[in-house]
């Protein structure tokens, strides 16, 4: 599997076991990814199920300075990937 910066999506072979889809050698089968820029600061990513921005949301931190201060403005994506 190789490396993302962002989110690997996986299918779920049984959501109520939390088992996800593997392939012939037992390990998980990515069914999508979603890559953010190489320079983004992201974290995880949830799947909203239903409504007008319904599929895999990816978050993301831009830091800067404002007033001689840290501060950190926080962005949520969709990403148009609904497995």
């Amino acid at each position: 599997m190789r490396t993302v910066k962002g989110c690997v999506v996986f299918r779920f072979a049984d959501l109520a076991a939390g088992k996800v889809d593997r392939g012939s050698g037992g390990r998980p089968v990515p069914a999508a990814t979603a890559s953010m820029n190489k320079d983004s600061f992201n974290g995880a990513c949830t799947f909203l199920p239903s409504g007008a921005n319904r599929g895999l949301l990816i978050g993301r931190a831009d830091f800067m300075v404002r007033d001689n201060k840290p501060d950190a403005a926080f962005h949520i994506f969709r990403t148009n990937i609904a497995p």
